[in-house]
């Protein structure tokens, strides 16, 4: 199969048009931190989503291409303290029209050791699907992909991104929308007997601009305590900024109760793209304190920002912008989420072209300080980091970083 780039629908996508590359280096790259690097061919080629990691310490992702040209799910496995890693290729989509292909988002793992994730095809559809991968019953066995639930115009679903689980086993996820829609938030239930179908709800349609309510919903969903959920749209909202489309937003929506027996959508934060930000890419993360964290493309000083949503009285939220990236002197563009460490040190990556740490005031009102961990050469990671327990931070990148074309890498980031 012809490799083919898969562009996704224009009325959400961003592009960041932006002219001055940086040439500063924290670090010069070096290969102990790339832990894997794809050759293009049966191993894979483009990773466009983040990792995720078992309880062994494996690492677990997605290739949109390579394989049998239609992508790959992967394993990365260690078995001298993560000095050097193994790749194999636990499934490789067929590019028929019975299969998915090109995976776009994270995994996630169910109680009983299956992986779920979604492809950006599906057969004659070609508007997504969501799979299952399930482990062989013997070790050294094959693992079997189905599909769990494929999306069309006849269920109004397009393009699904990454997944999160519950602990009954359902999954969550966004589908961003089309020209015609402005993205759904949708719950896949389990089948109470194996092998029947599972159960397709949307949850929330969003209404655009009559409503005001946010246009597409695409950097993954965080589940709360109670069982609500929060994300973000990249663009719509209140106000006129952005061109008229709005500047995205921060939502939750509502786990349905007695009062309301429908899943209800609130606007927490609204961006004005200007110094708080604009579009969203990314999803937001928890800290202990019930605060969301999460980052802009754009806005702030101009290259972004990275911020802070919190609950204050009367149901209200308050944006804090906590970090605004200077194009001119570091990083900028972050379009992923963030992640977050024990003592709130906040993490994240520029597109162009950082890792870097946030950490918070000693006194309160005081400011964040940065500390870049990892500079790449040429583009950056694209997808969120992984953090995992043997102190380092894991990512992928669809290049080299060197901006040589190649066919993308997992890397690691050792903390200080």
């Amino acid at each position: 199969m012809t490799r083919t780039e898969f562009s996704l629908p224009m009325n959400w996508l961003l592009t960041i048009a932006i002219a001055v590359l940086l040439t500063g280096s924290a670090w010069a790259i070096d290969q102990d931190r790339t832990i894997y690097l794809f050759q293009g061919g049966a191993d894979g080629d483009s990773p466009q989503a983040g990792l995720i990691a078992d309880h062994a310490g494996n690492l677990y992702g997605t290739t949109m291409f390579g394989g049998n040209g239609c992508g790959t799910l992967f394993e990365l496995a260690s078995t001298d303290g993560n000095r050097t890693w193994t790749e194999s290729v636990l499934y490789s989509f067929q590019c028929d029209s019975n299969d998915g292909s090109q995976p776009q988002g994270s995994l996630v793992f169910d109680s009983a050791g299956n992986l779920y994730g979604t492809t950006s095809i599906y057969g004659t559809s070609s508007q997504g699907a969501v799979f299952e991968l399930s482990p062989p019953a013997q070790q050294g066995g094959a693992w079997t992909e189905s599909i769990i639930y494929q999306f069309s115009d006849y269920n109004g679903g397009f393009f699904p991104v990454s997944l999160i689980i519950d602990g009954q086993g359902n999954l969550y996820g966004e589908d961003p929308g089309s020209i015609e829609t402005n993205g759904n938030v949708f719950e896949l239930s389990p089948p109470a007997v194996q092998g029947d179908a599972w159960t397709y709800n949307m949850l929330y349609a969003f209404k655009g601009v009559p409503r005001h309510d946010g246009n597409g919903p695409a950097g993954g969903l965080a589940m709360g305590k109670s069982g609500n959920l929060y994300g973000t749209t990249i663009l719509g909202g209140p106000g006129s900024g952005c061109n008229g489309a709005g500047c995205g937003t921060v939502f939750q929506l509502l786990h349905p109760t007695a009062k309301h027996t429908a899943w209800v959508e609130r606007v927490l934060y609204a961006f004005t793209g200007n110094a708080d930000g604009a579009t969203p890419q990314g999803g937001v993360t928890f800290d202990k304190k019930g605060n969301l964290y999460g980052t802009t493309a754009i806005g702030g000083t101009g290259g972004g920002t990275v911020f802070e949503v919190s609950p204050a009285s009367g149901g209200t939220w308050v944006e804090t912008v906590i970090h605004a990236f200077d194009s001119y002197k570091e990083g900028y563009g972050p379009v992923t989420g963030v992640v977050l460490d024990k003592t709130g040190n906040v993490f994240g990556t520029t597109f162009y072209s950082d890792v870097f740490e946030l950490s918070p005031p000693s006194e309160q009102g005081g400011s964040w300080t940065e500390n870049i961990l990892y500079n790449f050469k040429d583009e950056g990671p694209s997808t969120p980091l992984l953090s995992k327990w043997d102190g380092g931070l894991y990512g992928t990148i669809q290049g080299d970083g060197y901006g040589n074309g190649q066919y993308g890498l997992v890397f690691k980031v050792f903390l200080p």
